[in-house]
């Protein structure tokens, strides 16, 4: 069942400011300038997580790995046959590239990569993140 027929709301462009209270009988966390009240909360809002934060003191670790990915219809891929699984990683001399199915129907795949890339801090990972030009070089970067 999808969570639109559950009224299971999801926020999308909304900051997540804080946490006001967190007890056995939910929770109460201001989003913008919204308060909003749940049985549960589940963020998932990268390395400086503001959520993160309320849950524990200990601070994430960067791996030095970044991946890129994108989203395109999996009909839009030709397949070696009719019967080839849509979900593959393939191996080469620049790395792997993964595609995975990425709703249930099958109808669109994630494709992306994964690879070494310096630490940045946030407004650095915010400006790359806005930049498409420079994503679509570091997914095809290797491959060209």
């Amino acid at each position: 069942m999808a969570l639109a027929e559950r009224n299971i709301p999801i926020f999308y462009d909304m900051k997540f400011e804080k946490i006001i209270s967190d007890t056995p009988e939910g929770v109460v966390f201001q989003v913008g300038d919204r308060t909003e009240r749940a049985a549960m909360m589940i963020g998932s809002d990268g390395i400086h997580s503001t959520l993160r934060r309320h849950i524990t003191d200990l601070s994430p670790v960067y791996t030095n790995l970044l991946c890129v990915y994108g989203h395109i219809p999996t009909e839009s891929v030709e397949w070696p046959d009719r019967d080839f699984a849509a979900g593959c990683t393939i191996l080469g001399k620049p790395g792997s590239l993964f595609m995975v199915p990425e709703v249930a129907d099958g109808s669109d795949l994630m494709i992306g990569t994964q690879f070494s890339y310096p630490e940045a801090d946030r407004k650095g990972w915010e400006a790359l993140a806005s930049d498409p030009a420079s994503l679509s070089a570091l997914l095809r970067k290797d491959y060209d």
